[in-house]
């Protein structure tokens, strides 16, 4: 699913479980979208792996029901990619997390010596710092989403808002580069996500995962919680 179709489609959710694990399965971390998925039909009453029999009077229960099984026969297409483009990586899709950070990762191959790293929030709340850190490692240039914050308290209306303020949306995103090996150049999206490309310079391909999540893990430290998160 591309950035803009999923925008069009979290647009018109408030509910945070639902949008996180829509976000993890934009970026193929289908367990964890799973895990999301059962605790949020859990709270509203359903056993695992039992859908409301009736969609009308539970539209989130029902969403997520169908999420569920979507995500159910996805994981086991995202494992035979996975293994095919990254036979040095064990686990597949390969996750890149931290208990500090309020974002997560997940590591892929493209092709011979280009990477991706999907990237989203795990944490609503810390969107519009998502943006002030990235905006701080790009330089000049800055991001202004184009999707509705999930900090204001109507998404709605923050909705109705960005539509009013499309026309002034810088029409580039700010690039955040890193030099090195791999080269990483990092471009944000709405919704509290970013694509990452890593190219591996060397003649010699990488032979072991930690070669391009070590950097990356670099990277992603600067997306750390704080001891007052915001509200």
């Amino acid at each position: 699913m591309s950035i803009d179709e999923l925008s069009q489609e979290l647009e018109h959710w408030s509910d945070d479980e639902y949008v996180l694990a829509r976000l993890a399965l934009w970026a193929g971390d289908v367990d964890h979208a799973i895990q999301l998925l059962d605790e949020l039909l859990a709270s509203r009453g359903y056993l695992r792996n039992r859908y409301p029999p009736n969609p009308d009077q539970d539209v989130v229960g029902a969403a997520a029901s169908r999420l569920r099984r979507q995500a159910a026969r996805l994981r086991g297409e995202v494992r035979r990619v996975a293994e095919s483009r990254m036979p040095q990586i064990s686990d597949v899709p390969h996750v890149i997390v931290d208990d500090k950070w309020f974002v997560r990762a997940t590591l892929w191959c493209h092709r011979e010596r280009r990477y991706q790293a999907l990237v989203y929030l795990s944490e609503l709340k810390f969107e519009s710092r998502f943006y002030e850190i990235i905006n701080a490692l790009a330089g000049p240039r800055k991001y202004t989403p184009g999707s509705p914050r999930y900090d204001l308290p109507s998404r709605k209306m923050a909705a109705l808002r960005m539509r009013d303020h499309l026309e002034s949306i810088s029409e580039y995103s700010p690039t955040i580069v890193v030099e090195g090996l791999p080269f990483i150049e990092a471009e944000p999206n709405d919704f509290g996500t970013m694509e990452v490309d890593l190219i591996w310079t060397r003649r010699e391909l990488p032979h072991e995962v930690g070669q391009l999540e070590r950097p990356l893990r670099k990277l992603l430290s600067r997306f750390q919680r704080s001891k007052s998160p915001p509200i």
